[in-house]
């Protein structure tokens, strides 16, 4: 009774070590039979993304533009005295498109808005750190002031909104010490905190 039990024990041992060895043989053919990943067509950090005029912008140092259903993605020209781009940010399909330039310090260059033809800059007395798509208008997040002397980053912001025809905005936010991350309606959210109609909106 004893033998014919152990028989057993290893005639099942021996069929489980033959199912694992097939289940790892499938795993890696099927790994090996997989279709090789492509390289990606816009390569380094892409900020922001923006539709505008039948096409999406992407934004990751240069303006990218991929047109309607292509996967082909196509470099386009920076404004003239532009070395970087930022930020991209659209008002709606047929509105404006928006963005943010820096020049070959990397430093604030301009806000300019794009009509589908040509480039005009929106004139802000700060420099813009940011900017979110909107409908009929973008967000645009103002750095009023900053202070790097003690090796950290003292600043406060503002946040506006820019119209299509690149009207500016009073504030819907002011003062903030904490940089903004993004905005709908009248709620603005930062890094540390939310506000609603340009009041603080309490934690909890």
């Amino acid at each position: 009774m004893n033998k014919h039990a152990g028989k057993i024990a290893l005639y099942s041992l021996v069929a489980l070590l033959g199912l694992a060895s097939c289940s790892k043989e499938s795993i890696f053919a099927s790994i090996e039979s997989e279709i090789k990943m492509k390289d990606p067509s816009v390569k380094g950090t892409v900020t922001n993304l923006a539709e505008y005029g039948g096409s999406i912008y992407a934004a990751n140092g240069r303006l990218m533009r991929k047109v309607g259903s292509s996967r082909s993605w196509i470099q386009t020209a920076l404004p003239a005295g532009a070395f970087r781009c930022t930020e991209v940010a659209s008002s709606g399909t047929a509105g404006a498109l928006f963005a943010i330039f820096q020049d070959a310090k990397w430093s604030f260059h301009s806000l300019q808005r794009f009509d589908g033809s040509s480039w005009s800059v929106v004139a802000t007395a700060v420099p813009v750190v940011g900017i979110r798509n909107g409908a009929g208008s973008i967000y645009a997040f103002l750095e009023d002031s900053a202070d790097y002397s003690a090796g950290n980053i003292n600043a406060t912001y503002s946040v506006v909104t820019v119209s299509s025809a690149g009207a500016v905005s009073a504030p819907i936010v002011a003062g903030t010490p904490s940089r903004p991350m993004a905005a709908s309606g009248t709620v603005v959210a930062t890094s540390t905190a939310v506000y609603d109609g340009g009041v603080l909106v309490p934690a909890g």
